[in-house]
């Protein structure tokens, strides 16, 4: 969530940076109406600010700094939006792969949930059923081999009894 709200920031960042209302390093003198006024402005659009600093390079005042500050942070201003260049569209393509990843995510992630939430619960159920059956299945197994052992030792009791009566009858 969190690389999806700084690649919205980032987008946006970038394009408020392209906008004219957002400070150029260099600063233009602009003449006014009136012969001798002039007043400095740094409130250039993308292409005075790229002309700007191409006709008047490094050595303006503290451009250096304010150009180091935009710099630091990639906020430099471009040219034209139709003069965009192939890292601006990978931006714009990472940023999109990342939006609809992050949309596809959230849509279905309460489906899948519930889906895994069913197996689980569907999956419990029967390892108890099969607990229950085994556990059944076992008393009977038991207790048949506790009858069997009864019916043998009974059997075998009548077998010794009859055999000591017979051995009487042969001793006298």
């Amino acid at each position: 969530r969190a690389v999806g709200i700084f690649n919205f920031i980032v987008i946006v960042a970038c394009c408020v940076c392209q906008c004219p209302s957002f400070p150029c390093p260099y600063s233009l003198e602009l003449t006014g109406p009136a012969p001798g006024e002039s007043h400095l402005t740094r409130f250039l659009s993308g292409e005075q600010c790229l002309h700007y600093s191409k006709t008047v390079g490094s050595d303006s005042s503290d451009a250096w700094m304010m150009g180091a500050l935009f710099q630091s942070f990639g906020m430099m201003k471009t040219g034209g939006l139709s003069e965009g260049t192939f890292q601006d569209v990978v931006h714009c393509l990472v940023f999109a792969s990342c939006l609809v990843q992050r949309i596809l995510v959230e849509r279905w992630h309460q489906d899948l949930r519930e889906h895994f939430e069913r197996r689980k619960a569907l999956l419990d159920f029967r390892a108890q059923w099969y607990a229950e059956k085994l556990a059944t299945s076992r008393q009977v197994q038991l207790s048949m081999w506790d009858t069997k052992r009864q019916v043998l030792l009974n059997k075998l009791s009548r077998v010794t009894q009859q055999l000591n009566t017979l051995r009487s009858i042969w001793d006298g």
